[in-house]
């Protein structure tokens, strides 16, 4: 038995696992558990088959996500894009699971408080 090549395969199969779950990064929980990640949103539209994930999704708005996830892109374009979306998603996420409201609801809604936060995050003193 060639030791040093089970040792390298080893290695080899670590080394895909971190591969594998370095798209997804633990940011925090919410108030019930629920688990907030930034995600590498070119992997997960590419490697996951996911072509309609833009921004940010969550369980209830398409199940390839875990119901207790959420998910934000971290390759947008800097921390206002980041914050609104980061909010929009959770928005909608609540809505949608404690008020039982469609996605189409719950969008709206988390578009408008988005769209407000955007503004006066990009407003100048």
């Amino acid at each position: 038995m060639n030791v040093e090549y089970i040792r390298q395969s080893a290695f080899e199969d670590e080394l895909q696992k971190i591969a594998e779950t370095s798209w997804k990064t633990f940011v925090g929980n919410l108030w019930d558990k629920t688990k907030v990640y930034l995600v590498n949103g070119e992997y997960v539209r590419d490697e996951l088959k996911f072509a309609e994930f833009i921004g940010g999704g969550h369980g209830y708005w398409d199940k390839r996500i875990p119901k207790d996830e959420i998910w934000i892109e971290k390759e947008m374009a800097g921390a206002i894009d980041n914050g609104s979306m980061g909010v929009h998603e959770i928005i909608e996420y609540t809505l949608m699971k404690y008020k039982n409201m469609s996605y189409d609801e719950a969008h709206k809604i988390a578009n408008s408080v988005e769209t407000i936060i955007r503004e006066l995050l990009n407003k100048k003193d």
